[in-house]
């Protein structure tokens, strides 16, 4: 996992070199999320989150490329009743890249990322936005999302094992790989200065399929919404 890291670093920053002039930039910074415990959870908390993006320069229209992240807290079944005999799932990073196209008022992507710690399964997300700019520094966009995953993603937070339906309340389940979820998504970002931003989110996800059917989210609830706050610092090479 960490040759895998260290070579995604790495990537990233022959990119940046590569792109001299043309303009690359790359937006990070931490935030918060107040949202469900764990994947599934009827139980709401805050947990960290943040934002590390990477790409060459303000969207524009057409097609480009760009870099993915995804942070997914842990899960520890000591911290709730309803866990109890589960088994613990670390907290996950995702690291990847995408497609996206910008049309006129729309946006269009397609990413893929590759989980490491908590889970190592591989996930494709797809989703677009209408967009609004009321102002030059306020913006707003808000569209549909649709999350697939492979195998390992529904062991780590959907299934059962035989061992753990043995020391807890819920029934061994196996489900996976396919779709996990559709969500909508609503972003509202403030730009502070040309470098540093607020960006504000609100998600509401529902689960589908195997995962919608996992006897943890049948415990909890299918349909989970979470806001976010985060402050994010723009890097340009």
């Amino acid at each position: 996992m960490l040759r895998a890291l260290t070579a995604a670093a790495l990537a990233i920053a022959a990119t940046a070199a590569e792109a001299g002039d043309s303009g690359f930039t790359v937006q990070l910074g931490p935030g918060v999320k107040f949202g469900p415990a764990y994947f599934g959870s009827a139980d709401y908390g805050i947990t960290p989150t943040g934002k590390f993006r990477f790409g060459d320069g303000p969207p524009r229209p057409g097609l480009s490329a760009h870099g993915a992240f995804r942070f997914v807290g842990a899960r520890i079944a000591a911290d709730h009743a309803e866990l109890a005999g589960m088994e613990d799932v670390g907290y996950a990073v995702e690291l990847g890249g995408g497609l996206g196209y910008e049309g006129e008022g729309f946006g269009l992507f397609a990413d893929i990322r590759q989980g490491f710690f908590g889970h190592n399964a591989q996930l494709a997300e797809f989703g677009g936005d209408l967009k609004y700019a009321p102002s030059d520094r306020l913006s707003l966009s808000a569209g549909p999302r649709a999350l697939f995953a492979t195998a390992p993603y529904f062991d780590a937070y959907f299934n059962v094992t035989p061992a753990e339906a043995g020391a807890s309340s819920f029934a061994a389940y196996s489900a996976g790989p396919g779709i996990v979820s559709a969500s909508a998504h609503f972003e509202a970002r403030y730009a502070l200065d040309d470098n540093w931003a607020l960006i504000g989110t609100i998600d509401h996800e529902m689960f589908l399929g195997g995962a919608a059917a996992s006897p943890i989210v049948q415990t909890g609830s299918a349909h989970q919404t979470s806001l976010g706050l985060i402050l994010t610092r723009k890097l340009s090479f």
